[in-house]
C-alpha cells in the first residue's frame, strides 16, 4: 500500500514488470549495474543514500521525486533477492531548500545591514571630527580670554565676578571632555574589544573626582562599594561611567 500511494501504481500493474518503470529513464542502466555488482559482492546490506548515490523515484504520471532507500540481498538455491526499503523524502528536500534559501537571504541582508553600518560608522566619524575641529577653537577663545580677564583685570574684579568666570571656564573644560568622549565614542566601532580584568571601583572613583573638579561648587555625598571587579574593555567602561554618572 505505501507503495501504491508513492509511486502511483497499484500492486496488479507491477507484480511481474521490470523496474525500471520506477525509475527515471536517465538512471536506469546506472542502476541495473549497481544491482548486479551488488548481487556478487559479500555485502548483504547497502544504505543507499549515505553512500551519496542520486536516489530517485518516478510516479506514473511521469514526475520524480527524491528518495531515501536502502537494499539487502539472500541468496536461496541459488537465487539471488533483492528487498528495498524506499522512502519519498520530497517534503524534507523541500525543507532543506528552504532553510538554504533562508540563510542565503540572511546573509545577503546581513551583508547589506554589516555595509550600511559601515558606511554609518564613517559619516559618525567624520562628523565627529568635523564637529571637534569646529568646537574647539571657540571653546579655546572662551577660556583663554576668560583666563585673561582673571590675570589681568583680578583687581578690578569682585569675588562674584570672579565666580562667574571660572564658572565659564569649568564648562569649556567640561565642553572639552564632552568633545573628547564624542571622538572615543566614534572610534569604537573600528577598535578591537579588549577582554580584562577592570576595577569598577577605581574607575568609578576616578570618573566621579573629575567631575567634582569640574563642577567645585557642588556638594556632593557619594559611596562606592570597593572591590567591584568586571571582566570587559575598560576604555568602554569608562565611557559608560562617564556617562551614567555624568548624566546622574
Amino acid at each position: 500500500q505505501g507503495a501504491e500511494q508513492i509511486f502511483g501504481y497499484t500492486a496488479a500493474e507491477m507484480l511481474g514488470q521490470p523496474l525500471d518503470k520506477l525509475l527515471p529513464t536517465h538512471l536506469a542502466e546506472a542502476h541495473r549495474a549497481h544491482v548486479r555488482r551488488f548481487a556478487t559482492e559479500p555485502d548483504t546490506t547497502r544504505d543507499m543514500y549515505h553512500r551519496g548515490a542520486e536516489i530517485l523515484g518516478r510516479r506514473r504520471d511521469g514526475t520524480e521525486f527524491p528518495a531515501e532507500a536502502s537494499i539487502s540481498k539472500t541468496k536461496e538455491n541459488g537465487n539471488v533477492q533483492f528487498t528495498v526499503f524506499l522512502r519519498d523524502i520530497s517534503v524534507r528536500k523541500q525543507a532543506e531548500e528552504d532553510i538554504r534559501q533562508l540563510n542565503i537571504n540572511l546573509e545577503r541582508r546581513v551583508l547589506e545591514r554589516t555595509t550600511e553600518l559601515a558606511a554609518a560608522n564613517k559619516e559618525l566619524e567624520t562628523f565627529s571630527y568635523s564637529v571637534s575641529h569646529d568646537l574647539r577653537a571657540p571653546l579655546r577663545s572662551i577660556d583663554g580670554f576668560s583666563q585673561a580677564l582673571l590675570e589681568d583685570y583680578a583687581e578690578r574684579l569682585d569675588d562674584q565676578a570672579r565666580d562667574y568666570l571660572n564658572r565659564v571656564r569649568a564648562a569649556t573644560q567640561r565642553m572639552g571632555l564632552l568633545i573628547d568622549d564624542m571622538l572615543m565614542l566614534s572610534q569604537v566601532t573600528r577598535t578591537e574589544m579588549q577582554h580584562e580584568t577592570v576595577d569598577l571601583s577605581a574607575l568609578a572613583t576616578g570618573v566621579l573626582a573629575e567631575l567634582q573638579k569640574s563642577e567645585p561648587e557642588r556638594k556632593l555625598d557619594w559611596r562606592i562599594e570597593p572591590g567591584l571587579v568586571a571582566e570587559g574593555d575598560a576604555q568602554l567602561l569608562r565611557v559608560v561611567l562617564d556617562n551614567l554618572l555624568g548624566n546622574a
